[in-house]
């Protein structure tokens, strides 16, 4: 079941994710006139002449439809050839990832993260040295240490990422070698104290090295306290220790993890006797669940049986386990001679024994508490401190070495609300851009650096969000998210940014956003993502002879007589709130893991079970991405160009690089649905690699 609702998040986060996208259109009045052809790369004909409409004849539409998912922008068609690269990991990976593809020149390398069973990160490096050929090395990273990103500027690859340890998270830098493996570079240099701070990006020139970083910190403050008994009880809600004194001598009767005082189980629910606290049973989690009713999975209301009770009794390990939540008691029975083994309130149960303390000196107990008492003292603590709000501390700032040995920092801002964004190397300077949240909005700032250590703040001529941000010494690139939609926009110095490309479906049932940029010696490229019409993304049931559609044209639910068209129920969301509002009539109702359908008589439509259910949620999974189609935008001689992608099958256009002549899309592949066996990531990664026409 875990995995169903796991699954079902995911699904309906790429639904949602479809479905708020937004476009814009930007029609070119020179662009080329496209003949209307078969999907496959049609003719491009610039010699058609469109004479104009005379003042009393209509304006005829634009002939659209370059490839099969062509946008409204008219833009020439180019055909890209394909292939395709399996990058092989070892079986026991897991995690897998594909974090950067570079191009020099149409050289490839591809680097992608995987983790082993005790937890440790492998980088992997993919090196082309030919059209079929490939080598692969792998640099297993020392445990407690993780690269979250890989990074390509000023002609290096640079891996950043943290190392973790008792005295909290420390930012980490890694430069790759010529033999695929990573040199590590300590930035904790002397005088500079970097815990706690994460790192964002880099940027590197002849200049330098530069690290955009955040370092999030709480200033320290009273620990939560109470007495009682002639001892002190002291909690830091910072590190989730405690300690307990003893009044009258100042002596550290017991310390430790404020955890270790509610001992509960990742295996399952723990089963104790109530009046020795001995360990009975250990319920697993899956069958735990067994004992609460659920609701239908179905994206509908659904009632469900008041006079069935709030649990179902359960039998694990010889107990029957009974639990009564409206009076909220438990009772243990054994289940062969049903005489009651322990009982109690809900919260013994639940959260285990009172919080007891031991002094380590004597080994004697010398304070107890029920629930209800410690609740009390921590209660009454709580609004007695003066740390009921610790003061948060946000600092974005600069990090910059001439040599990647020495580093020295610089603090771009202070304020909570502002986050460093990106920093890049335009030009001969660097450019860093915050963006401060306030109210309902945001304000977009940049700082700018010739040399790395001292830094001017200057305007910035676009203010909406970013993303993306790559750049070279010609300039930048970057996605824009505005009101209007995703755009790719560009910037010479990366503080004014134009609109270079943006686009929208010529089926206006779609959805279209931009995804990826790239910027290389070919020019620049984009890469687009079109959702299914609405009918794909309904979720439709078939059981027998009758089919459920759920939401389809807004609607809550229609159901109908596939022999003879018969629509038998269809409702909308304002009229199913009314019904129930008004008591009549209910429409739905949910017992025995299956939710039946009602008509407003009373009769029954349609009885779907929940296996029937989540087999409809897989089916919809399934038609969703096969509905997904992919654009590719290439710019080239200062001239936008669109190619299809080919059928990817389900899989996540993740990268995306430009060479001379090569563009390089990388695919990250999922398997698994909402049934079970639960779901795995793929032991390998996917690069489509696509050679680019003369023009």
């Amino acid at each position: 079941m875990a995995a169903r609702h796991r699954l079902s998040a995911r699904a309906r986060a790429v639904a949602c994710a479809a479905l708020v996208a937004l476009v814009s259109a930007t029609c070119s009045s020179d662009a080329p006139t496209i003949t209307a052809g078969p999907t496959t790369a049609p003719t491009v004909d610039a010699t058609v002449e469109t004479a104009p409409p005379t003042q009393d004849e209509p304006v005829a539409p634009p002939e659209l439809g370059p490839t099969a998912v062509g946008v409204a922008t008219r833009l020439p068609v180019i055909d890209v050839e394909w292939t395709t690269a399996e990058l092989d990991l070892p079986e026991t990976a897991s995690g897998t990832w594909l974090s950067r593809v570079v191009l020099d020149g149409d050289a490839i390398t591809a680097f992608g993260f995987a983790w082993d069973a005790d937890s440790r990160q492998t980088v992997h490096t993919f090196r082309s040295t030919g059209d079929t050929d490939w080598t692969h090395s792998a640099t297993q990273l020392p445990s407690g240490q993780a690269m979250n990103d890989i990074v390509r500027t000023g002609g290096r690859i640079v891996g950043i990422g943290n190392s973790w340890g008792e005295a909290g998270s420390e930012p980490l830098l890694w430069f790759a070698d010529d033999d695929g493996g990573w040199d590590t570079v300590d930035l904790a240099t002397a005088g500079l104290d970097l815990t706690d701070t994460y790192l964002v990006s880099v940027a590197a020139s002849g200049a330098g090295i530069v690290v955009g970083a955040s370092r999030e910190h709480y200033e320290a403050t009273a620990n939560l306290a109470f007495e009682t008994d002639g001892y002190r009880f002291e909690q830091n809600d910072r590190d989730g220790t405690y300690v307990l004194y003893h009044v009258a001598t100042g002596r550290i009767v017991s310390s430790g993890e404020v955890g270790d005082l509610f001992p509960s189980s990742d295996e399952g629910q723990i089963i104790r006797d109530g009046d020795s606290g001995v360990v009975l049973t250990v319920v697993p989690w899956d069958v735990w669940s067994q004992m609460f009713p659920h609701g239908s999975p179905l994206p509908i209301p659904a009632d469900i049986d008041p006079l069935g009770p709030t649990t179902e009794p359960i039998e694990w390990d010889g107990y029957l386990i009974v639990v009564d939540e409206v009076n909220g008691w438990f009772e243990v029975s054994d289940a062969a001679t049903g005489l009651i083994v322990t009982s109690g309130p809900l919260d013994d149960l639940f959260r285990g024994p009172g919080p007891t303390f031991v002094d380590v000196a004597t080994g004697e107990v010398v304070l107890e508490f029920s629930w209800e008492e410690w609740d009390q003292h921590i209660s009454d603590a709580y609004f007695a401190s003066e740390a009921l709000h610790v003061p948060h501390v946000s600092e974005q700032m600069i990090l910059y070495s001439p040599d990647g040995l020495q580093w020295s920092e610089q603090i771009l801002s202070t304020d909570e609300n502002t986050h460093l964004e990106s920093v890049v190397s335009v030009g001969d300077r660097f450019v860093a851009s915050l963006v401060e949240h306030f109210g309902f909005g945001s304000a977009r700032r940049a700082h700018v650096s010739a040399d790395g250590v001292t830094w001017t703040e200057e305007a910035v001529e676009y203010v909406d969000s970013l993303g993306r941000v790559v750049a070279d010494d010609s300039g930048a690139v970057a996605l824009s998210f505005r009101d209007a939609g995703t755009e790719f926009v560009t910037s010479e110095d990366g503080l004014a940014w134009t609109t270079d490309l943006s686009v929208v479906p010529q089926d206006a049932e779609r959805t279209l956003w931009l995804s990826q940029v790239a910027i290389g010696d070919g020019g620049l490229a984009a890469l687009a993502t079109l959702d299914p019409p609405e009918l794909a993304r309904v979720l439709t049931i078939t059981v027998g002879s009758r089919t459920a559609r759920f939401g389809i044209d807004g609607s809550a639910v229609e159901i109908t007589d596939d022999t003879t068209g018969e629509v038998l129920l269809q409702l909308g969301w304002d009229e199913w709130s009314q019904a129930i509002e008004a008591g009549t009539p209910t429409y739905t109702t949910y017992a025995d893991e299956a939710t039946t359908f009602w008509s407003a008589d009373g009769t029954e439509v349609m009885t779907i079970t929940d296996d029937e259910a989540y087999q409809g949620f897989d089916e919809q999974s399934r038609r969703y991405e096969a509905g997904i189609d992919h654009v590719l935008f290439v710019k080239r001689d200062g001239q936008w160009h669109e190619a299809a992608l080919p059928d990817v099958d389900g899989a996540s256009p993740d990268q995306l690089a430009l060479g001379t002549d090569t563009v390089v899309v990388g695919l990250v592949r999922y398997t698994g649905g909402f049934e079970e066996p639960e779901p795995t990531l793929p032991p390998g990664l996917e690069l489509l690699i696509g050679r680019l026409p003369e023009l």
